[in-house]
């Protein structure tokens, strides 16, 4: 966190990062396919209190993330899908069908935190070569369904928010950004950022957003060897 966060940013951020260790350990709201998976979780600071979102406006929170494309995957419009029934408040990818494993969900707590969540992440060759995929939907489609979420949670005042991967342990990265061009595995099990406050929800811009993930990317790239 920052120097100018407040005690509810922190709290936020306490919570935020409880969520994330929960969902490293698993499982996660509804199964996703390997990838790694990419998480972006947020939340209004003052909801760490003792204030709580109506239940009403969770799930019209929910209805506004449905517009997300986390890694480009389009999130089923309904909240039941091919015979699958997942956790209130959530919406998953349109494939696989059934109960399999899904590429993409998001889902609203009825704290009101916020996750968007995607897999398949690396290529064909099942190497980590960038999170473009990521940086993409944000622009075109992430960004605005996030800020679209927290108006629906009524909330005008600051939000803390992080990035993580999960499940890196051994997977391969390659990137030909850095000098000399990389080529390494990760030996961590999970790559996450710190989490950081912002304002208001306008402040949930691409470019905000997309500079959060590129510091997971950086982050991942230096643990990489």
């Amino acid at each position: 966190m920052t120097l100018d966060s407040t005690a509810d940013d922190v709290a936020a951020a306490h919570l935020i990062s409880a969520r994330l260790d929960a969902m490293h350990a698993g499982p996660l709201q509804v199964s996703v396919t390997d990838g790694p998976i990419f998480v972006l979780l947020a939340m209004a600071s003052v909801h760490a209190g003792m204030l709580r979102p109506l239940a009403s406006d969770c799930d019209d929170a929910a209805k506004a993330l449905q517009r997300a494309r986390p890694n480009g995957y389009v999130l089923a419009e309904s909240t039941k899908v091919s015979g699958f029934t997942p956790p209130p408040r959530t919406f998953v990818s349109d494939y696989p069908d059934g109960s399999a494993a899904r590429y993409a969900y998001v889902h609203v707590s009825e704290r009101g935190l916020v996750e968007i969540v995607a897999g398949e992440l690396a290529d064909s060759r099942r190497q980590l070569v960038g999170l473009g995929g990521i940086e993409q939907s944000i622009r075109k489609y992430d960004a605005l369904a996030l800020r679209t979420a927290f108006d629906a949670l009524g909330v005008r005042g600051r939000i803390v928010v992080t990035a993580a991967l999960l499940g890196t342990q051994s997977i391969r990265v390659r990137s030909r950004e850095t000098v000399p061009e990389l080529d390494g595995i990760l030996d961590i099990p999970c790559v996450r950022i710190v989490p950081r406050a912002f304002a208001s929800p306008a402040q949930l811009e691409v470019q905000n957003l997309n500079l959060m993930v590129g510091d997971l990317w950086a982050k991942v790239t230096t643990r990489a060897n």
